[in-house]
């Protein structure tokens, strides 16, 4: 141990530290663990008997495998990541949206009976109630899992999602924001730069998007889009077709006709 070369370098039966104080690096080699640490780039990585733990606290990605119950926190970003054999959970205490998959159910997601995705920063849900499915974009946050299965591929360079999976098959473009999916009972595409939405579904679904203020539903009995913007509403139902607002007003005010019936028998 050396004073004058403001190093320490300390020693023990199970133990080999060394620190730096100079360059602020901290290097630990234990029975059970290799530690790095590194505080100029703020760069973790850890490798231990039953654990692979890396952590980048300037991308602020976080990695970990583990048997037992473990647990990082960064208090620079606030972000946990905890994945226990009973539970999975994430949790970014700066955007507070949560995503925690439970065997006692607690959500944000039941799986058992319903299954959803809240968005707090947009405000959208997209909800697949058939095959317990979701993909959820956190504004550059995306999340894709199959929950049948429990796999899901991200590739965050090209920002590319590709998944084939018994039941679905679906093509994510995170770059263009553009969904397709082909399921078993549903079938939609969803652009979010347009904020435009289309989805058939078996059941009554809807999606909305609060942003633009328009609405798409297709029903068994019934489909309309609704525009709150422009106030124009387009309807198309089995036994009735219509077209309201401009049109109709054009036709009142430029012919003689008064009352016009827009409404089409079969």
């Amino acid at each position: 141990m050396e004073k004058g070369s403001d190093a320490l370098i300390t020693e023990k039966e199970s133990n080999e530290f060394m620190m730096l104080k100079g360059s602020n690096e901290f290097i630990m080699d234990k029975v059970s663990n290799e530690f790095i640490m590194d505080k100029v780039s703020i760069e973790f990585i850890m490798d231990k008997v039953s654990n692979e733990f890396i952590m980048d606290k300037v991308s602020n990605e976080f990695i970990m495998d583990k048997v037992s119950n473990e647990f990082i926190m960064d208090k620079v970003s606030n972000e946990f990541i905890m994945d226990k054999v009973s539970n999975e959970f994430i949790m970014d205490k700066v955007s507070n949206e949560f995503i925690m998959d439970k065997v006692s159910n607690e959500f944000i997601m039941d799986k058992v009976s319903n299954e959803f995705i809240i968005d707090k920063v947009s405000n959208e849900f997209i909800m697949d109630k058939v095959s317990n499915e979701f993909m959820m974009d956190k504004v550059s946050n995306e999340f894709i899992m199959d929950k049948v299965s429990n796999e899901f591929m991200m590739d965050k360079v090209s920002n590319e999602f590709m998944m084939d999976k018994v039941s679905n098959e679906f093509m994510m473009d995170k770059v263009s924001n553009e969904f397709i999916m082909d399921k078993v009972s549903n079938e939609f595409m969803m652009d979010k730069v347009s904020n435009e939405f289309i989805m058939d579904k078996v059941s009554n679904e809807f999606i909305m998007d609060k942003v633009s203020n328009e609405f798409i539903m297709d029903k068994v009995s019934n489909e309309f889009m609704m525009d709150k913007v422009s106030n124009e509403f387009i309807i198309d139902k089995i036994s009735k077709e219509f077209i309201m607002e401009e049109v109709i007003f054009f036709m009142k005010k430029y012919t003689c006709i008064d009352e016009i019936d827009v409404r089409s028998e079969r």
